[in-house]
């Protein structure tokens, strides 16, 4: 469902088990008359130190956020995996990145 206006078919390509986002696949022609969208286009490059990133998602109140970033750090995600405990998805050779905030959206997209 887009905008809560309209719900088109589409197919799941990704789920991620521990970030919790997917990536679905959908026709944008469907969405044509009510909505102005664009495909996303994912890199495969990495994330250094100084390096310019686009933040899309949503805020507390689930409005959409979008805003402009410089990379500040780049760490390890370090999971306690060596600790008995119950079985679980334990995330490996991820990164964590900080950012600070360069702007927002010219459209105007931005969070509160």
């Amino acid at each position: 469902t887009f905008g809560g206006v309209i719900t088109v078919k589409a197919r799941v390509v990704f789920v991620h088990p521990f970030c919790l986002f997917s990536i679905i696949q959908y026709n944008p022609a469907e969405l044509e008359d009510e909505f102005d969208v664009s495909d996303l286009k994912l890199t495969e490059n990495d994330v250094f130190v100084g390096d310019e990133v686009e933040f899309v998602g949503l805020s507390m109140r689930q409005t959409l956020i979008f805003s402009l970033g410089k990379v500040e750090s780049v760490e390890a995600l370090n999971s306690e995996s060596s600790q008995a405990r119950t079985p679980s998805f334990i995330p490996m050779n991820q990164e964590i990145f900080s950012t600070s905030c360069i702007g927002t959206d010219p459209n105007g997209f931005s969070g509160p």
